[in-house]
């Protein structure tokens, strides 16, 4: 669903005059979905309809930095200056807000 899609539901449900969980059962979207998409809108995330919801991006093999091999099964993305890595037995919960945040800010 594009950006414009879910700021149009997000105003045609808040403009409706019924209560919010009676809208989404009829619309069978989530109130969870809908609280993100809500806040969203409010906050401008999202503001260039024409970007694409997801990029490619191509993965390769670290080389070895200063003789120390890369940690395998380590995830590194790096971008503008920053670098977020993951070794294993990462926090998944933590990574998904980091990224969240980052998205917020740049890119």
């Amino acid at each position: 669903m594009t950006w414009e899609e879910r700021r149009r539901l997000v105003e045609e449900c808040e403009s409706s005059g019924r209560p919010i969980i009676a809208w989404l059962r009829e619309k069978g979207i989530p109130y969870s979905t809908f609280a993100n998409w809500r806040q969203a809108v409010r906050e401008g995330i999202e503001t260039k309809s024409s970007r694409p919801s997801a990029m490619w991006a191509e993965l390769k093999p670290e080389e070895t930095r200063q003789g120390v091999p890369p940690v395998s099964g380590a995830i590194r993305i790096s971008r503008a200056g920053w670098t977020i890595e993951a070794k294993p037995g990462f926090d998944a919960g933590l990574l998904d807000d980091v990224l969240r945040a980052v998205g917020r800010v740049c890119c």
